[in-house]
């Protein structure tokens, strides 16, 4: 069975320098029929040609101690490994087994290290791209890790460990995730995602909590940031929270699939099956989220599931302005069920109708549409069987830092942040579902607010944009985001045009991984600033063609 492909598209538009709704009804544009070939514009600017970059230290000393699992694996393997690296989670790591691997042997080697590699014990089951499944009576994985003895990020005060369960679960059982008691019996580690009556519980460095739970299926993460602070999450939600003061490390070995009683025994044998397996250092609600959404990313990625995240940012040529239902040609009018769009009000995904639903205010005009409704099209001509989610909002304002007005810079927490509050919700609804998600393309249509500034902000563009790919990469996405850039036009009204296209190219011309359009062919609305219908369809046509150029 062919698996389904997913992917959301963010879209978040803003509008700027603009007149009355009723000055700018004229169109150009309204074709009801496709045109028989869309083509890239000729004026496609791409950096220089992206080769594929040798793998970091931290992947290579990983892929010496493993069987070569395929150049395919390889490469979805090292970009964990580089995004776990810039997130900061690496380094927070003692031990992360990724159990759902292509041969039992690839799946007891520890990630981030030679020491820790997993003995198998007792009925054990390894399922390739799944992970180990215990037989609930004698099997375990032991991972020669002893808190006390071997923690090095796993301290008293700052401890967290967890793992994913694959299977779902219901039913109360006595089954350990994973963990070990101590010698006082205070000092123990553990986790038992479903038993009993009283649902999950937990224990870190000491003293263990209870909380009602439905299934045992996810993503569990126990984490201690004080000596007074613990958490027990879920796929990236909180559970429940405990102010239990902590006692000691366990002085006995975690195991996998079990738990270690303090008289060197193990316990709690599970029939669960277990995809991965870390120890580490406590992590905060954002890093358990950001660990729990790297897991999910790669267990996706393996199974061919991976939702493809692409997010539009930009000014009103990224919110198609002045656009309405009356623009959209008629092949883009066709509702499409698995072209989904996020709905704010609803917290929930809706069938896009474009020209009817794809902005949710409605500052100028009800039916405003662009780039979104013919790149989404594409998208779906090259995925047949694919689903593709959409987020679009508008708002209003320069890259650059701005007193005087709301921006995007990542800086001061203001539409930056909106964005990234976005790509959060969007992404824990899709987990919520199982799906693991990812920014793979940033798509970015601004620059004119950066023009009418002075030429001191214009000049200052490149750097602002590096920045602002950073942020993107580092909090939304991951080191191979694609970012694709659509250069502002040459219109008299950007004061300082010439200097933020210049920076919007030197930035390109530095990024492996970015593209540029030029978007000077596109015809244009009566103010000479906001793109056509047309326009909107070539600016979807020309950045879909450009992400596709970068691997």
């Amino acid at each position: 069975m062919a698996l389904r492909r997913r992917s959301l598209v963010l879209l978040a538009g803003t509008a700027l320098g603009l007149l009355s709704y009723g000055a700018y009804k004229a169109r150009t544009h309204t074709a009801s029929t496709e045109p028989k070939k869309m083509l890239p514009s000729t004026a496609l600017l791409m950096s220089g040609g992206a080769t594929a970059a040798p793998p970091s230290a931290e992947a290579a000393q990983y892929f010496a101690r493993i069987t070569d699992p395929g150049s395919a694996r390889k490469a979805i393997l090292a970009e964990l490994i580089d995004d776990l690296v810039a997130d900061g989670l690496w380094a927070k790591l003692d031990a992360a087994w990724l159990l759902a691997s292509d041969i039992a042997g690839n799946a007891r080697v520890n990630l981030k290290s030679s020491s820790y590699t997993l003995s198998e014990n007792g009925g054990l089951t390894f399922t390739a791209d799944q992970g180990y499944q215990g037989n609930g009576t004698t099997g375990y994985l032991s991972t020669g890790y002893t808190p006390s003895v071997n923690g090095s990020q796993f301290t008293q005060n700052s401890a967290s460990m967890g793992g994913y369960v694959r299977n779902s679960r219901t039913t109360d059982q006595l089954w350990g995730l994973m963990g070990c008691d101590g010698n006082p019996t205070g000092n123990t580690s553990y986790l038992y995602p479903k038993v009993a009556s009283v649902g999950a519980i937990y224990s870190l460095t000491g003293g263990f909590v209870a909380t009602a739970v439905t299934n045992a299926q996810g993503m569990w993460i126990s984490s201690r940031t004080s000596s007074t602070a613990r958490a027990l999450y879920r796929n990236g939600s909180s559970i429940t929270t405990s102010s239990a003061t902590a006692t000691g490390r366990p002085n006995r070995e975690v195991l996998i699939l079990a738990s270690m009683q303090d008289n060197g025994t193990p316990a709690g044998y599970s029939g669960d099956q277990v995809s991965f397996a870390f120890i580490g250092s406590g992590l905060t609600s954002a890093e358990q989220l950001l660990l729990t959404d790297r897991v999910m990313q790669y267990l996706s990625a393996i199974a061919g599931t991976l939702a493809q995240i692409a997010v539009f940012a930009g000014q009103s040529n990224s919110r198609g302005v002045f656009l309405t239902v009356g623009d959209v040609p008629g092949y883009l009018r066709s509702a499409d069920s698995s072209i989904k769009i996020w709905s704010t009000g609803s917290g929930a995904f809706v069938t896009l109708d474009n020209g009817v639903n794809n902005v949710v205010d409605t500052t100028y005009g009800t039916g405003n549409w662009g780039a979104e409704a013919q790149f989404s099209y594409l998208w779906r001509q090259d995925r047949p069987s694919g689903t593709i989610y959409i987020i679009k909002t508008g708002l209003i304002g320069p890259l650059a830092a701005d007193g005087s007005q709301n921006d995007w810079s990542p800086s001061t927490g203001e539409f930056f942040a909106t964005m990234q509050a976005q790509v959060r919700a969007a992404k824990t609804a899709l987990l919520a579902q199982g799906i693991g998600s990812k920014v793979t393309d940033f798509y970015w249509m601004q620059g004119e607010g950066d023009t009418v500034l002075g030429l001191t902000i214009a000049q200052a563009y490149q750097a602002n944009l590096a920045d602002l790919a950073s942020n993107v990469r580092s909090q939304c996405g991951g080191l191979r985001t694609k970012m694709i850039v659509g250069r502002i036009s040459q219109a008299a009204a950007w004061t300082d045009g010439a200097a933020v296209r210049t920076c919007q190219a030197a930035y390109v011309a530095s990024d492996s991984r970015a593209r540029l359009v030029d978007t000077d062919s596109y015809p244009m609305q009566g103010d000479a600033i906001h793109y056509t219908a047309a326009g909107q369809v070539s600016l979807g046509a020309d950045m879909y063609a450009a992400s596709k150029t970068i691997a």
